[in-house]
């Protein structure tokens, strides 16, 4: 138990003396849950049931038009909730993430690669990633050395494509000696 408090004492004295390169003194977090619509809430086993009855064309058919449900709750939850802290006074920017930095981890590894440097999914180099939206650069004064910011357009779940933004290291490692604006990314 001794040693357990002194590990925890340890890890607490550790994040508190951890230099961060933003300011945080004009920041503010919040943990938001959304929880799908009540159409998400069907009993699992009478939902088996009825799937098993459907051909596969009735199948792709009911769970497009169910991810289009989640979709677009989700889209109209966050651009009502966007809209409402950007009319509060002092909000100078707004923006979300999967985590939030030293507050711990929600990322997921990706294999990426260059189209144009095809590799075996072995030899792609492992990425973390996460979600970021909104003026998430912004709110965290984080300059963008090269390309530009989101738009609020592309982050509808049915935009055209999966736009990224790439940290220096992951854009110096899959497009060596060019600028990654503009390239095509294979994950």
């Amino acid at each position: 138990l001794l040693i357990g408090a002194g590990l925890f004492l340890e890890n607490t004295r550790s994040v508190l003396d951890r230099r961060v390169d933003y300011d945080t003194s004009k920041l503010a977090a919040a943990r938001v849950e959304w929880t799908p619509p009540a159409a998400y809430n069907e009993d699992p086993v009478a939902l088996r049931e009825r799937l098993l009855k459907m051909s596969r064309d009735q199948r792709n058919e009911y769970f497009e038009r169910r991810a289009a449900v989640f979709f677009q709750s989700r889209q109209t939850f966050f651009s009502s909730l966007l809209t409402r802290i950007r009319a509060l006074p002092g909000v100078e920017a707004v923006g979300t993430i999967s985590s939030v930095p030293l507050m711990g981890k929600w990322t997921f590894n990706i294999k990426a690669q260059s189209p144009d440097d095809p590799k075996p999914e072995a030899d792609r180099p492992a990425l973390a990633a996460g979600f970021i939206a909104f003026d998430y650069f912004r709110a965290m004064d984080i300059p963008l050395l090269d390309g530009r910011h989101f738009r609020d357009g592309e982050l509808r779940d049915d935009a055209s494509g999966p736009i990224v933004i790439l940290n220096q290291s992951a854009a110096s490692l899959l497009f060596p000696n060019r600028s990654a604006v503009g390239q095509r990314l294979n994950i």
